[in-house]
């Protein structure tokens, strides 16, 4: 056994005896990284706004090549990650400025009337209910599951607003985690955007050192693929949520629905999650519809407008923007979908569908590798054996 293959052989090892640990004091454990997490939080919030800003920084930098930037790299890089500041910040102003103040208007105003909007949906209910013959209703035990919905539809709409609100603002409070963390994580992420390609240096020359060579040949590969596909797939949906976003705006405002701005920013957001995320947004927002007009078939209309708009991204926003780069077949995503939202909620779902994506390309790899690799060492067939085989 060569000294290589021992030390891999040891790594190997300790990972399991590591895993075998944690496993056995998995609460100790938690306790520790919620800690050690507390502490590196300003780390965390700006490698994540590094990672989210470094998509606009490889769109921006490829502009500053040519003339006198190209004597000039510095001044390039310079100039190209100040210019991504720009425009982030000029994103985070357009956001407060256009598109909170109305968003929280609409839940106010919402709230303001929801008695009212309560009230007439009941009588709309009671008028309907008046039409048809009483036997019917008792035979399918419609009074009782209509009596069951006026007790808890205040509820579902509390938790819906919950939801939308709270968890939103909640999420976005957890990871910014206050003024302080805030801005070290943004001093953190410049750091990381004007220094990337050293840091990508030292990380490249800390494994190749540490790690057997095909294990960090493999290592490191695995790692640019990840980073291309999560940048790929991420850049694409926050684009897509936007242009969807926009969209049913424009849409709502022409038909002259209520709350086009709440319920634009819903359906963008709910967008993002795949598969069950166009669902989650309608279903609320037609509600709200429903409650706020009062009218069935204008909220029948809504669910037929949301439905088209939906239909019109998938088969023509979304190949154009996100296009192939993920390229997971449809049974990969709901199974990526599924095992993400049930292991991490949400997030899982969103962060399933690249991660499962960077597994299957690797799998082809290395599948295909072995087909060549038998192919090549497949022994030549003798004239008699193809003479055979022709006949």
């Amino acid at each position: 056994m060569n000294k290589s293959n021992f030390r891999l052989y040891l790594l190997c090892g300790c990972a399991v005896v590591a895993f075998y640990c944690l496993l056995q004091n998995l609460e100790m454990f938690a306790g520790w990284a919620g800690f050690l997490l507390s502490v590196l939080r300003p780390f965390v919030v700006g490698g994540v706004l590094a990672f989210i800003l470094n998509i606009l920084l490889a769109r921006i930098r490829p502009l500053f090549t040519n003339g006198w930037f190209e004597k000039h790299p510095g001044a390039a890089n310079a100039l190209s990650l100040l210019l991504t500041y720009v425009i982030f910040f000029a994103a985070i102003t357009g956001i407060v400025l256009f598109i909170i103040p109305p968003f929280a208007e609409s839940i106010r105003t919402f709230a303001a009337n929801f008695e009212c909007y309560y009230t007439n949906a009941l009588a709309n209910i009671n008028r309907f209910a008046a039409s048809v013959s009483p036997e019917v209703w008792t035979q399918l035990g419609i009074t009782e599951k209509l009596n069951e919905l006026y007790q808890s539809l205040p509820k579902i709409v509390e938790n819906v607003g919950t939801w939308l609100v709270g968890g939103l603002f909640g999420a976005v409070s957890s990871l910014v985690g206050g003024v302080a963390d805030t801005f070290l994580g943004f001093l953190v992420s410049v750091y990381i955007l004007s220094d990337k390609q050293n840091m990508k240096k030292q990380g490249s020359r800390i494994i190749k050192a540490l790690l057997p060579e095909k294990f960090a040949g493999s290592l490191l590969r695995t790692l640019k693929l990840s980073s291309r596909t999560f940048s790929a797939f991420f850049s694409g949906q926050i684009l897509e949520a936007l242009i969807l976003g926009v969209l049913c705006f424009v849409g709502m405002s022409i038909f002259g629905f209520s709350y086009a701005p709440m319920i634009s920013v819903i359906i963008g957001i709910t967008n993002m999650i795949p598969i069950v995320g166009p669902l989650l947004g309608t279903i609320p927002c037609a509600l709200l519809i429903l409650l706020a007009e009062g009218n069935l078939l204008r909220t029948v209309w809504f669910v037929v407008f949301i439905i088209v708009l939906q239909q019109l991204e998938a088969n023509i926003i979304y190949p154009r923007v996100v296009g192939t780069q993920v390229g997971l077949p449809s049974f990969w995503v709901l199974s990526a979908v599924v095992v993400g939202g049930g292991l991490f909620g949400v997030a899982g779902m969103i962060i399933g569908i690249p991660l499962l994506a960077v597994v299957r390309k690797l799998l082809l790899e290395e599948v295909e590798r072995r087909e060549q690799l038998a192919q090549a060492v497949r022994p030549v067939s003798s004239p008699i054996e193809i003479q055979e085989e022709i006949e």
